[in-house]
């Protein structure tokens, strides 16, 4: 498989965004999946999580793009200046990126998104064409990871203990408690799969079935991985259901693009 580093320019903001783009090894010319992170990692993600999907997806002859939002990784843009709305656009900038690339099938893309990275996602399906979308712990609301006071402080310090302090802005709280992410995603023509752990205590395993529900594409699914928490076990020892999680992530995104 061929991984390039790039630095691709936004296009809502003076800074680059920081992404790998992954291609099988053979030449031709690929679908894509576009990969957002979640709260505070990267675009690697946890445990390696990103990185051992895009493998994956370049063995089954995709490739993907995955990046770094603001504040993550290797961006250079303060955190706080993280929003549902930079991430939007963000992902829009790197979509368009795809798009514009002699090896991608332009209109064989789609997009996919762990915990908050899926809230993106879903807001983003509903801002533009993908050909399927795809969600592990997709958030549909954000609003309870900061206490109710924060939001009449206009910042706040999130310690997720697995790095430092995020300072949380106040456009990421007006986005947060203006946004109706599930009316948003309304606008997606593209069928979802969404898939949650029965054991994650962050994100309730009956959010599938709502977004599901919701879906207009009959080619829409849900599943639940009994064992799975918000992260599908990837930090344990035993890396069974994050496997099941790319097995059957991989094997759905093979019949909707096409």
């Amino acid at each position: 498989m061929i991984r390039q580093h790039l630095m691709i320019p936004s296009t809502h903001g003076n800074y680059d965004i920081p992404a790998i783009l992954t291609l099988p090894e053979e030449t031709g010319h690929f679908p894509a999946m576009v990969m957002c992170h979640g709260t505070g990692t990267n675009k690697d993600e946890a445990g390696q999580g990103y990185t051992k999907m895009a493998t994956k997806l370049a063995i089954a002859g995709f490739a993907s793009l995955r990046f770094d939002f603001i504040g993550n990784g290797e961006s250079t843009v303060p955190y706080e200046k993280y929003s549902f709305t930079s991430g939007i656009n963000d992902t829009l900038d790197v979509t368009d990126y795809l798009r514009q690339q002699h090896t991608i099938i332009a209109d064989q893309i789609g997009i996919m998104g762990w915990s908050q990275g899926g809230t993106i996602a879903m807001l983003t399906a509903g801002k533009t064409t993908f050909q399927a979308v795809l969600l592990w712990s997709g958030a549909l609301d954000m609003s309870t990871l900061i206490p109710p006071e924060a939001y009449q402080q206009g910042s706040y310090q999130l310690d997720l203990g697995f790095r430092d302090p995020l300072t949380i802005g106040s456009q990421w709280m007006s986005d947060v408690q203006q946004t109706d992410v599930i009316e948003t995603f309304r606008h997606n023509q593209a069928p979802v799969y969404a898939i949650a752990g029965g054991q994650d205590p962050i994100v309730s395993p009956t959010t599938p079935e709502k977004i599901c529900t919701q879906s207009r594409n009959k080619a829409s699914q849900f599943t639940v991985i009994s064992a799975g928490d918000h992260l599908f076990n990837i930090l344990s020892k035993d890396n069974t259901t994050f496997t099941q999680l790319m097995t059957i992530s991989i094997s759905w995104l093979t019949t909707v693009i096409n």
